[in-house]
């Protein structure tokens, strides 16, 4: 038996579109909560112009709680490090007046207690995942995001325009309370929190992509989510009219098992990029 997350798009029957236009306030008032952080360390300003990795934010050198503003883009170039202190409240926003780019190949990994849930990029600018690349975090963009071919993410996608994927797989991050009340988010997310995707004008996929967790468009219609159809089956729209399923969406609280049949065809995948290997 498959299970399925859930597609939601402003199109869709009541309550749906009032909900959808909720999230997307709580989306945008948290991209905004993320931007106006003030940064208390200037170590944390410019660092090495924005290239990260190696002495930056590499293995000898990771990522430590705090915000890190960049006046501009940002290149994660080879694998970085976030570590926290051991406890589960460790705050990392990453600030990027600009592209955020992470190069093909390239992984981010968590130390010491660090969370996923607790770290946010947030970039005026576009985000690109190169293919076979890994990225943790909550990721806030003001233009779009891009994961191209089997790249992957554990963590959330808020694009206040598209979303795009390429055969990627995305993942949301373990809470131990409902997204809507957990209290040790770096940026309140609210109501946003309840989706693993949420874009304002579209999600597209080159299939098959592998989603965990619920995903929406709005104020667009359900029709700018486009390329989930798989095996024949398109999006199934269930009796009240008020969400779609997809064979490519999985619900958020799906086993591993129900994750990894659906994965057979991607072994290479999941040896090397879903579940990177400990540093």
């Amino acid at each position: 038996m498959q299970v399925s997350g859930k597609a939601y798009g402003a199109s869709y029957a009541a309550p749906t579109p009032a909900t959808l236009t909720t999230a997307v306030y709580d989306m945008e008032a948290a991209y905004t909560d993320a931007a106006n952080r003030i940064r208390t360390d200037d170590a944390k300003l410019n660092l090495n112009g924005g290239l990260l990795g190696g002495d930056f934010g590499g293995i000898d050198a990771p990522l430590t709680p705090g915000i890190y503003t960049f006046p501009v883009g940002v290149t994660i170039s080879s694998n970085i490090y976030f570590q926290g202190t051991g406890g589960d409240d460790d705050i990392f926003i990453i600030q990027i007046a600009g592209i955020l780019t992470q190069a093909s190949g390239s992984r981010v990994f968590l130390l010491n207690g660090a969370l996923a849930k607790n770290i946010v990029w947030q970039s005026s600018g576009l985000m690109d995942v190169g293919t076979y690349a890994h990225m943790e975090g909550i990721l806030m963009s003001y233009t779009g995001i891009t994961f191209k071919t089997h790249a992957s993410l554990n963590g959330r996608i808020f694009a206040q325009t598209a979303c795009v994927l390429q055969m990627a797989y995305i993942k949301e991050p373990s809470l131990t309370t409902p997204p809507s009340l957990d209290q040790h988010r770096s940026v309140n997310t609210g109501t946003a929190g309840n989706y693993v995707i949420l874009a304002k004008s579209g999600i597209s996929t080159v299939p098959d992509s592998i989603i965990t967790g619920n995903i929406a468009v709005s104020p667009i219609t359900w029709a700018a989510m486009t390329g989930f159809e798989s095996g024949g089956f398109a999006l199934e729209l269930e009796p009240y009219g008020r969400f779609s399923r997809s064979t490519q969406v999985y619900a958020r609280n799906c086993t591993y098992t129900h994750v990894c049949a659906r994965m057979l065809t991607y072994m290479h995948i999941y040896e090397t990029v879903m579940i990177p290997k400990t540093p």
